[in-house]
């Protein structure tokens, strides 16, 4: 997908988020026990479709993981290579304790040219940080409704 959006918007700016993978591949499990009601994809037939999306070989944790970590690498070989435009990419770790306190957010703006001033200052929202927290929505930091982010 990351390869066709450059194309169509070949100014865009693009942020890999990441994890430490054991960490990810939790959540992802974890986010897919849900009731599957009004339609929802849930459980293993979920799992199926992330396999899909990252081209991993089936649902083990094994695959899962290195199936994520080459799909981060080929996006980071994308634009470090291929594009030769790594400006264009961030990769940051959101869950990292050092981006507290709006210091992700201020690094977020800087890279898609906000000001400090339309930067939330508060940390990143999460949601699905644990089981206690499914159900509930995520409390969304605003960025200013004005900007332009092409």
């Amino acid at each position: 997908l990351y390869r066709q959006l450059v194309s169509i918007y070949p100014t865009s700016k693009f942020i890999l988020t990441v994890r430490e993978p054991n960490k990810w591949y939790n959540s992802v499990r974890e986010s897919n026990k849900c009731p599957s009601k009004n339609g929802k994809i849930c459980g293993e037939r979920k799992m199926k479709k992330y396999r899909d999306i990252f081209n991993a070989n089936s649902t083990s944790r094994e695959d899962f993981i290195s199936a994520f970590e080459e799909h981060n690498l080929a996006i980071r070989d994308f634009f470090l290579r291929e594009l030769k435009q790594p400006d264009r990419l961030l990769e940051i770790d959101l869950t990292d304790e050092k981006y507290r306190d709006g210091v992700g957010w201020a690094i977020v703006c800087d890279f898609v040219g906000l000001s400090m001033q339309q930067c939330p200052t508060q940390d990143f929202p999460h949601e699905n940080k644990s089981k206690s927290h499914r159900g509930k929505s995520m409390e969304k930091a605003p960025l200013n409704s004005s900007s332009n982010y092409t």
